[in-house]
């Protein structure tokens, strides 16, 4: 039964509380208002009975005392004008009646056990009341007085019945209020309930009206809020879970194109593997890998072939059983003997520490045992090979035999010696023939100067064109012999730099200068571009203004009438690894140059650009050798010997510099660039 009111809905719930509760209520009603009324009417009605009684039993004494019944009957008379009178009588004191009205209706009451006292005794509907008449203070008679109850009874009914009806319109009133009041509690509810359910659903766009401000206002607020909530949950979490499917799918791809990719490395990886198995045991020196103690774990073709120890001979042998460790003396693979002392063996302790300390060795020369105990000299390499954490698991060697370049080597520096030692002879002699022919050369063109000046007379034509030949071919001499001297002094090693400060712009106009008469006379355009370049460098001015004069006078020389020559000059600069010019333009300069360089911070870098024949790709290096020209014919248009892009080579690299060339070929003329630094 429980269970089944459990399950009802909460107005059905109400209503059937209500009804009970009116139902309690009206039965309490019913049963306790008549009572309540019907004792209260007949304490009333005894009280009412006992006033008339001794009201009239005090207007009877004197009557009972006297015994004048007539004057009694009267009095009793007045007492049938009562509604509800039954009887009434009065007796003597001795017990006797002395009046009365309907005194036989008096028989069912036992006036004996009331005998002078006053009581109310009740029976078959009607109330009988006695009391003793007193006359001066004594009991003179009794007087009993019998009242109907019906008029009351009819009284008490009617007011049951209208207690009856009460409580059932307050019953009925109750349960409709119950009704209206469960329709107005559980609207709500059920609206909650459908929105709730909507919401179990899905469908988040209902909402609850909340009209009121109570509980289930409040509820539904609630309700409300929970929805939009859920409502903004659930497009996050739909936002998320698309974001989320995104990310899978494109996790997805990635795996799938790093799967693509690893295996695309493990095939580049094996073919790696198989290329470093191939070299391995292909190459044409000699491989070998120890475990971290030093033992021999694997060997390639050439090890074995070089030390003849067969094909697996020399596994797990530790290296220290092919290097000799006891002094004396052995023979070698080529049949000479070597002696093995305690520097070498003592040497060979610190190579092996500091392959210890630095994890690698490079160009360790060594002898090591061949199987028949002949040594071979060794040049090796080893470096130690570690894991992914960086622990150290062994080493990696490379062994070559140098027994035979050794053999060159000797032969070579024997070769060398003698070659400097003829060098030397050949300097010395250009520098002293140099001495022994311009002595006389300078006395020979001073002689002739003076004569062509017609110092000593008149000289007809045919004299002064052959005096001013030999003048013109002797100068040309001069010139030759200096640039040999010059160049042998820098070959045997005499001159010698002497570095000042130098105003860099005074040395390029001097230099110009020497040429203005013959560029005008030709037609040659002269320009310069200087830029930025500081006022006062580091270097020797003498050599400066020779490199800057001979570069010029090669543009003069080798350029045709109505040509131009452009001097350009700018300052370099190391930024970021790249050599820059003072107006933030990168400067390229060729490779091998660019890295000699590097241990400098700045440079000047001074250019010379002719418009003249060119030079061929393959002759840009060729012009700075000694006695090499780009015409080298018999026949050649230009003359000179040969030596001055050589000499001045030799003079920009006293500067700690380099000079290049550069030329798009012939008849597109060229660049002699040349940067020293500052």
């Amino acid at each position: 039964m429980f269970n089944l009111f459990n399950n009802l809905e909460i107005r059905y719930k109400l209503v059937s509380a209500y009804s009970l509760f009116a139902c309690l209520v009206g039965l309490l009603v019913f049963m306790f208002f008549p009572y309540q009324q019907k004792k209260q009417i007949l304490n009333q009605t005894m009280e009412n009975s006992m006033a008339i009684s001794k009201m009239t039993a005090d207007n009877l004494a004197l009557s009972v005392e006297f015994g004048d019944r007539e004057t009694a009957m009267e009095v009793l008379n007045i007492l049938k004008e009562n509604q509800d009178f039954v009887f009434v009588l009065v007796k003597d004191s001795k017990g006797e009646l002395f009046a009365g009205i309907n005194d036989d209706k008096a028989q069912v009451f036992d006036m004996s056990k009331n005998s002078g006292t006053s009581a109310c005794s009740i029976r078959d509907d009607i109330i009988m009341t006695t009391l003793p008449i007193r006359s001066h203070g004594a009991v003179a008679g009794t007087f009993a007085l019998g009242l109907s109850l019906n008029r009351m009874q009819a009284d008490i009914n009617r007011n049951t019945m209208i207690a009856l009806v009460v409580s059932v319109f307050l019953m009925l009133a109750v349960v409709l209020s119950s009704i209206l009041i469960g329709n107005i509690i559980s609207r709500p509810i059920h609206k909650v309930i459908e929105v709730s359910s909507n919401i179990a659903r899905g469908d988040f766009t209902c909402k609850l009206e909340a009209d009121s401000k109570d509980e289930i206002g409040k509820l539904g607020s609630a309700v409300n809020e929970m929805s939009k909530k859920l409502n903004r949950n659930i497009i996050e979490r739909r936002q998320y879970e698309e974001k989320l499917q995104r990310a899978y799918d494109e996790m997805e791809m990635r795996v799938k194109e790093r799967t693509a990719e690893l295996k695309s490395h493990v095939d580049e990886l094996q073919k790696t593997t198989e290329l470093l198995n191939a070299i391995f045991e292909n190459s044409i020196d000699c491989i070998f890998i120890t475990d971290r103690k030093g033992y021999i774990t694997r060997v390639n073709k050439t090890f074995n072939k070089l030390f003849q120890y067969g094909e697996n001979g020399m596994l797990n042998r530790h290296m220290s059983e092919i290097t000799p460790t006891q002094e004396g003396r052995y023979e070698t693979v080529d049949g000479q003997s070597v002696m093995i002392d305690r520097e070498y063996i003592d040497n060979t302790y610190k190579m092996v520490e500091k392959l210890i300390n630095k994890g690698q060795i490079v160009n360790w020369e060594i002898y090591y045992f061949r199987h028949d105990g002949k040594l071979i000299l060794n040049e090796v390499n080893v470096v130690y090979l570690y894991n992914p954490e960086r622990k150290r698991i062994g080493a990696l060697g490379i062994t070559r035999d140098i027994t035979e370049r050794k053999k060159m080597e000797v032969s070579l520096k024997k070769a060398f010696d003698a070659a400097e030692a003829s060098n030397r002879s050949k300097s010395e002699f250009l520098a002293n023939m140099s001495h022994e022919l311009r002595t006389p050369l300078n006395h020979i063109i001073g002689f002739t100067e003076l004569v062509v000046d017609k110092n000593f007379g008149d000289l007809n034509e045919t004299q002064e064109e052959y005096l001013n030949d030999v003048l013109q071919s002797s100068r040309h001499l001069l010139s030759l012999i200096n640039d040999i001297l010059d160049l042998s002094k820098v070959e045997a090693g005499k001159l010698e730099l002497e570095p000042s400060d130098v105003n860099l712009k005074k040395v390029l106009e001097d230099c110009l200068v020497m040429f203005k008469e013959k560029t005008i006379k030709h037609g040659i355009r002269i320009s310069t571009q200087v830029k930025q370049i500081p006022e006062i460098i580091r270097a020797d001015e003498r050599k400066l203004k020779q490199i800057v004069y001979n570069l010029v006078s090669n543009a003069v020389k080798f350029t045709p009438e109505g040509g131009s020559i452009t001097l350009l000059v700018c300052c370099l600069s190391y930024d970021n690894g790249h050599l820059k010019s003072n107006d933030a333009g990168e400067f390229v300069l060729p490779m091998p140059i660019a890295q000699s360089l590097i241990t400098h911070d700045s440079f000047v870098v001074i250019s010379v650009l002719d418009t003249g024949i060119g030079i061929r790709q393959e002759d840009l290096e060729r012009v700075f050798a000694p006695f090499e020209q780009v015409d080298g014919s018999s026949s050649r248009r230009f003359q000179g010997t040969g030596l001055g892009l050589s000499l001045t080579k030799r003079l920009v690299e006293l500067h700690n510099g380099k000079i290049w060339a550069e030329s798009e070929g012939d008849g597109k003329g060229s660049v002699f660039n040349f940067i020293i630094p500052v």
